[in-house]
């Protein structure tokens, strides 16, 4: 949150004079526009597909939904409107025509399915039968029969099969690659669903070209690895499509069908294999794959991605395959010219990538602070998708422009593998949680991160001052980061980035002046562990606040520490660290809690401080976080889904007014509806029930321009100017977009003015947190999504 100094004091004395309690009106807001930032890539692009000419791309990723560039590369746009989960697998273009997409979403085989756009992924809508294609976006399960991590269910799952007139879709037939469900076909462009062959198989990729009509090819995995290997599907009845066993293999993963008719497959370990009408053969023997006297190879290399195309001017096949390095360094991507029989690796770590981004000037900070070893060539690079645009020159490839999806973000080359740097300008799919501006310094941003603990700048996240701070040793997620105003230091509660197994969570303390300069130094540990029980820890929230329970006194900072779950072990809770020591709070206990928020108003003369936890409820202590009470005993929240609801926020010159984002869970006084609540005097009041209205002092304020519903608000926050701005979260499966307002007279208004705009609700689409700095931004960190930095426009007749 936001501490208002002298620039809220001299508002105040301005507008009601030295007299005056608290602050009423804001500044008037015109309109937002949304500014490009540096918060690229960091997270895994499973797919990349591109047009012919390699000037547009799209990439989805685990987490954060669609990319688009159409300037090859050097920018992107995210163009997920309409996708019910950021999950994507896999996304195809017709070959026809450019503007028709289809595109695969889920998770583990659930909450996703088949999704279309007509205007170049400007929009999607789910298929009319595309409920029954599901696929995986991310992690597969750990008891399914597929590798477990990166490059997951995902990748080249969509093929598309076009009829004869390229203005429609609806003479396509859709072939669908399934996570669990096999190789699905679809007529009418996926609206009609026609049959569905080896219906128990996980799908690894499918492959089509017209030269073999009526015939694809797909990768498919089993539990019964027996019946693993590349399968031929004939769909010339498509009521009754028949698929044969064509070459049995472990692991079968990418496929690609060339124009020559010849079929080309990754085959894990094994290397690649070929199809030449009539036999398979792995080739590149020795070099690629291990050869049948065991010699060869290199076992720590798992070929995963194949693509190419076939040169009719000489009749051969350029082919492109790529690679995971589970060890040592080595050339992620190599090429044959020749069918396979030579190859040559195009990947050299120390002479041909670097890590400056393209058409930047500056090196990709993922790269150089984030993972070292995941950039491509490297120990821990993934492949998960290669796409190549051809050249010009008929019989040459140096002028082949060759794109790189995996763990590494993007990677490209525009001289046939001669030179690669990272294609990730604009791509966010970092993981944020929550986000924190300094008020001393508003062009100072931090974002508390998953993998990345704290990613910090100190130019708004514009150009090259972009980088990774964390304390040596934390664990990988920053839950919830804050500035002390006073002391000029930034706060971050840290914790296990998955399970608190075996605990983990701790609060560390930097100097502001230092964050970033140098990267990972400088953290003062605070030793929260020391005061908790060995397996709790994960830290959901910190707070600060200068009151040692009954008068001003030196700092104070408060954090929420979550205990095991009811049938596992003990319960933590709410911990305060002064004068150097942890003690625990009275008055609350916490368990597997999924969210906790607090606000600490005016910081040190009251001591109130307020508490929102998912799982607890809503909480208030009165002296500076020693002991706690539940202010809403009537009410409880929906603890099963992080970023549904679960915000507070208030005033920082009004500790007697708390502003609530929450959803009920069932059984609640307002069942599982999202709402937002101005609650007056929560200094001294205990709430009943909003909706009896047994409780004057509770307001709904979920209402936006035209009392229309805000129907799935997410984080709110106050700006430094006394404007109330408050997110809405998508959810597409019921018709919610993204949203953004702001409330200039919190303290009496009943509605929000909507501030959205078509571009902001194209990439907002996961909200975690929200903050406004003083020089006019406002920062909405998402949870796989990246960063959206607005700046506000203010009212000219203000």
């Amino acid at each position: 949150m936001i501490r208002k100094i002298n620039f809220a004091l001299s508002a105040l004395i301005v507008a009601y004079g030295l007299g005056a309690q608290y602050s009423n009106a804001g500044t008037p807001v015109n309109s937002i526009t949304i500014e490009d930032t540096n918060v690229s890539g960091g997270g895994f692009q499973s797919d990349i597909t591109i047009t012919d000419d390699g000037l547009t791309l799209y990439s989805s990723a685990d987490v954060s939904g669609v990319f688009k560039s159409t300037n090859g590369g050097l920018s992107y746009r995210r163009v997920s409107e309409g996708l019910r989960s950021p999950q994507v697998a896999s996304l195809a273009i017709t070959p026809d025509n450019d503007q028709i997409l289809y595109i695969g979403t889920g998770n583990q085989g659930g909450s996703g399915g088949l999704f279309r756009s007509t205007d170049g992924g400007d929009t999607w809508a789910l298929s009319d039968d595309g409920l029954d294609a599901q696929f995986s976006g991310n992690h597969s399960r750990s008891s399914d029969p597929v590798p477990d991590g990166h490059p997951r269910s995902n990748g080249d799952l969509i093929v598309v099969d076009v009829g004869s007139n390229p203005n429609t879709h609806t003479d396509d037939i859709v072939i669908v690659g399934t996570y669990q469900d096999g190789v699905m076909l679809f007529t009418q462009g996926g609206d009609q669903f026609a049959s569905a062959v080896n219906t128990s198989g996980f799908v690894r990729s499918v492959a089509h070209h017209p030269a073999l009509p009526n015939t694809a090819y797909a990768a498919i995995q089993f539990a019964d690895r027996t019946k693993n290997g590349i399968y031929k599907i004939d769909y010339t009845d498509l009521s009754a499509p028949t698929s044969t066993l064509e070459y049995a293999t472990e692991r079968p993963e990418g496929l690609t069908v060339l124009g020559s008719g010849r079929v080309y497959g990754a085959i894990g370990s094994a290397g690649i294999v070929r199809f030449n009408g009539s036999t398979w053969r792995v080739v590149g023997e020795g070099v690629l794959a291990i050869g049948e006297d065991g010699e060869g190879g290199e076992p720590n290399r798992q070929w995963t991605s194949v693509t190419g195309y076939f040169r009719d001017s000489n009749s051969s096949d350029v082919v492109y395959a790529g690679v995971n390095n589970l060890g040592p360094e080595y050339s992620s991507i190599w090429r044959t010219t020749d069918g396979g029989n030579t190859w040559t690796p195009l990947v050299d770590v120390d002479n041909n990538v670097t890590d400056q981004v393209h058409g930047q000037s500056y090196d990709w900070w993922f790269r150089i602070n984030g993972f070292v070893q995941a950039g491509l060539g490297r120990r821990n690079s993934v492949v998960s998708s290669i796409e190549v645009a051809r050249g010009n020159f008929p019989n040459g490839v140096l002028d082949d422009v060759i794109y790189v999806s995996g763990r590494g973000g993007i990677w490209k080359s525009q001289d046939g593998g001669g030179l690669w740097e990272p294609a990730v300008f604009n791509m966010q799919a970092t993981s944020n949680r929550d986000v924190a501006v300094n008020p001393n310094d508003p062009t100072q941003v931090v974002l508390g991160n998953t993998d990345y603990t704290v990613l910090q700048t100190g130019t708004r996240f514009e150009g090259s001052d972009v980088g990774r701070d964390r304390q040596s040793g934390t664990e990988s997620r920053g839950h919830d980061v804050i500035f002390d105003v006073v002391s000029n230091e930034l706060i971050m509660g840290a914790g296990d980035r998955d399970r608190n197994n075996p605990g983990g969570g701790e609060v560390y303390r930097k100097s502001a002046d230092r964050v970033g300069n140098p990267s990972n130094s400088g953290w003062d540990i605070l030793n929260l562990q020391d005061a908790t029980n060995d397996n709790n820890g994960r830290v959901r929230a910190v707070g600060y606040g200068y009151h040692d329970g009954s008068s001003s006194t030196s700092q104070t900072i408060l954090a929420v520490v979550e205990g095991e779950p009811e049938n596992r072990g003990t319960p933590e809770g709410v911990y305060r660290y002064h004068n150097g020591s942890w003690t625990q709070s009275e008055g609350i206990s916490i368990r597997d809690t999924l969210r906790s928020s607090f606000v600490w108003p005016d910081s040190e003369n009251s001591g109130v401080v307020y508490l929102l936890d998912l799982l607890e409820g809503l909480y208030r202590s009165d002296d500076g976080g020693q002991s706690w009470t539940n202010i809403w005993p009537s009410m409880s929240f929906n603890n099963a889904d992080f970023f549904s609801a679960g915000y507070i926020t208030a005033d920082d010159d009004d500790p007697t007014t708390l502003y609530v984002s929450v959803q009920g869970r069932s059984g609640s006084p307002i069942g599982t509806n999202f709402r937002v609540y101005r609650l007056t005097g929560a200094d001294i009041g205990i709430f009943g029930d909003p909706t009896t209205g047994s409780s004057s002092r509770i307001t709904d304020i979920t209402q936006h321009s035209g009392n229309t519903l805000i129907r799935r608000p997410g984080p709110l926050v106050f700006g430094p100017d006394g404007n109330l701005w408050l997110t809405e979260q998508q959810n597409s499966s019921n018709s919610v977009t993204a949203g953004l307002f702001v409330m200039e007279n919190p303290r009496t208004d009943t509605s929000f003015k909507d501030v959205t705009t078509n571009e902001y609700r194209n990439i907002a689409i996961r909200p975690s947190g929200i903050d406004v700095s003083s020089d006019g931004y406002v920062y909405v960190s998402q949870f796989g999504a990246g960063l959206v930095k607005a700046e506000i426009n203010a009212s000219t007749n203000a």
